[in-house]
């Protein structure tokens, strides 16, 4: 990866090969020194102007930065570690429910993005109602040709059982029956921007990406909602 030092590929690399405790405990100071750090440091890079466009998000970087180890208790892979780093910059910080901005960088790419992914019950409820009564807005929003042409489409698993009060929604729109809201870009090594570019071609992915993610956020923030009723 151009950004940060020689041996901050190779460690990913080899850490593919070699995801056990027992590897990594040998290389942690490797981790630590060419692999952890010049990560958190990029995100403190760029949290200035992350923040000009979300003056909402966590004050702290670290707090949008996520740890290398993975969550295996209820997981059927049970591998321990993540082979790249990720950083979420969202109101709450990486564990928050609100949408935010996505980053991950590998070995040998990069994926940029944003919208909203792990959500409770009530959380869910609020996007679905959101979209349901703001079907026009939304529409326009998704079909935008900027972020069409740059991410495609808004992703996410879908429920396989659709509650009857969005049923007429989810006709009209079959997003509603999602259950995350996310978009996502993935890039090759090839054809990543120069060191003094990188920064502006990841700001340029956020920029496309706000007014979706103020949708999903306006959505979160509202209380005593009404469920949203089909008219019969």
């Amino acid at each position: 990866m151009p950004y940060f030092g020689e041996d901050f590929e190779k460690f990913l690399i080899e850490l593919e090969g070699n995801n056990k405790r027992e590897w990594f405990a040998e290389n942690r100071r490797r981790y630590e020194n060419n692999v952890k750090e010049p990560f958190k440091n990029f995100v403190e890079s760029i949290y200035p102007l992350v923040k000009s466009l979300d003056p909402e998000i966590a004050e702290n970087p670290k707090d949008s930065v996520y740890r290398i180890n993975r969550d295996t208790r209820f997981n059927s892979d049970l591998l321990p570690y993540f082979t790249y780093m990720r950083a979420f910059f969202a109101k709450g910080g990486r564990r928050s429910p609100f949408a935010g901005f996505f980053l991950k960088i590998g070995a040998d790419f990069m994926t940029l993005g944003g919208g909203t992914y792990f959500l409770e019950k009530e959380n869910l409820k609020k996007i679905r109602i959101e979209i349901a009564f703001n079907e026009e807005e939304f529409d326009e929003l998704i079909n935008e040709t900027l972020f069409r042409s740059m991410f495609g489409k808004i992703q996410g698993e879908k429920s396989q059982h659709v509650p009857k009060e969005f049923r007429e929604a989810y006709e009209k729109q079959p997003i509603v029956g999602n259950k995350q809201f996310y978009y996502l870009k993935k890039y090759s090594i090839d054809e990543l921007p120069s060191v003094d570019r990188v920064s502006s071609f990841i700001m340029q992915h956020y920029q496309t990406g706000l007014a979706i993610n103020q949708f999903l956020k306006r959505a979160l923030e509202k209380t005593n909602q009404t469920v949203f009723m089909p008219m019969y």
